[in-house]
């Protein structure tokens, strides 16, 4: 392995010529830890030096504690002092930076890079033709996925939910949604006469609650101990003496409802919970199924509208930000968005990119990523046909609207809503 394969092709570079605040800027807003200085920019980008961010603070705190002596014998007002500190940010960046530089060539093996960057404690290094031309940056980063990335698999669907189930609430506003979906859900079941709710992922049981204040009997089921955990805390807001009060069970899924038969009236899917089952997904389905009523037995399903999201939203589903709950400095956004099955028939992948805002700049936390089921409106009709539902009707919403009122607009809607009955 060379290096050559596993660059990063269009580095950012400045003129030896440019202000330290311009590589400074660079290191803060861009999160790289070094940054290749050329002469001639604009023409043919020959490496003469690299600045990091440790020659920055090296060459900026002595100018500090000159400062400092300075202040103790000096007769010069502070204000005076202190307009002479911009003057480390002006000058060239050629003034600081180290040279000559340590760079590796296209050919350079990888695991050469990588004890350079170790030798030197660098993140990153620059990437050089014959001529010395900037062409590239390879990271440890780089290395590391170069050698291990290929042989570990995605985390399991376990791990992937585990993670975002700690964020869950930041990323889906579910108390909006909740607010949006009751009315819908609650006029369909009062046309089948339904009781018994079976809601399958229940996440942190807010919609199982609001429908049990309805009157509605509701076994809300969980696969991961965070939203267990919140759906009982949520559980306990209810009144004490009712006796309608939602049932919260830990469980796998298709364990929990193999001995079940017809105990209910109406399953839930939601919040493409369905897709999020990419090889037992049509088990899944069938064992719901099987644990309602023969006669006039409801599932309503939400799935994400893959037509929408690669054709017109060109992979991107959705972003948010949300105010930390421990302070009232520090925002998170996520952003989701999907890659396109590699060949028919094969999964979609779902990715989750974590940030946080503090200090006046955005970090990423973190980001994750699992196989989703590509289920299309044609293939999950074709599905619920196979289990006995004859009257399967399908609606679009987008984010946050009513989920049952219009109809289902491929290149319109976020979310495929589908109501099918025996």
């Amino acid at each position: 392995m060379v290096v050559r394969d596993y660059i990063f092709r269009k580095p950012i570079t400045i003129d030896q010529e440019e202000p330290v605040s311009t590589a400074i800027k660079i290191i803060f807003n861009v999160g790289v830890s070094i940054v290749p200085i050329v002469k001639h920019k604009h023409r043919n980008k020959k490496i003469v030096g690299i600045l990091t961010q440790y020659d920055v603070l090296e060459k900026l705190l002595p100018s500090v504690k000159e400062y400092i002596k300075e202040l103790e014998t000096s007769h010069e007002s502070y204000e005076a002092i202190e307009r002479r500190l911009p003057a480390f940010l002006t000058q060239p960046v050629k003034n600081v930076m180290q040279s000559p530089p340590i760079t590796v060539s296209l050919d350079t093996p990888l695991l050469r890079a990588q004890s350079i960057m170790l030798r030197h404690k660098f993140n990153r290094l620059p990437v050089v033709d014959a001529q010395g031309h900037v062409v590239g940056i390879v990271s440890q980063s780089d290395v590391f996925h170069a050698l291990a990335g290929h042989e570990i698999p995605y985390d399991t669907h376990e791990d992937f939910h585990q993670w975002t189930s700690y964020y869950y609430d930041q990323i889906i506003s579910m108390v909006e949604k909740v607010r949006m979906d009751i009315p819908g859900l609650e006029n369909i079941f009062e046309k089948r006469n339904v009781f018994r709710v079976l809601d399958i992922f229940s996440a942190d049981g807010s919609r199982a609650v609001a429908l049990a204040r309805k009157g509605y009997n509701v076994t809300g089921l969980n696969r991961y101990e965070y939203f267990h955990r919140k759906a009982l805390e949520e559980k306990a807001n209810f009144p004490k003496h009712s006796h309608n009060k939602p049932e919260f069970i830990l469980t796998q899924y298709n364990e929990f409802l193999k001995d079940k038969k017809e105990d209910f009236d109406a399953a839930l899917l939601m919040d493409n919970e369905l897709a999020h089952h990419p090889t037992t997904y049509k088990r899944l389905l069938a064992n719901t199924s099987k644990s309602l009523a023969r006669k006039n037995a409801v599932i309503m399903l939400q799935l994400a509208n893959f037509e929408k999201i690669f054709t017109v939203d060109k992979q991107f589903q959705n972003f948010t930000v949300s105010s930390s709950k421990l302070s009232d400095n520090v925002r998170y956004g996520f952003l989701e968005f999907y890659d396109p099955p590699v060949h028919k028939g094969a999964h979609v992948t779902l990715n989750v990119s974590i940030y946080k805002y503090g200090q006046n700049r955005w970090h990423n936390v973190g980001m994750n990523s699992t196989p989703i089921a590509h289920i299309t409106e044609k293939s999950i009709i074709k599905l619920l046909k196979t289990h006995g539902f004859r009257d399967i009707k399908t609606y679009g919403s987008r984010f946050l609207e009513p989920i049952f009122k219009q109809k289902f607009i491929p290149l319109k809607h976020d979310w495929l809503n589908v109501v099918a009955t025996r």
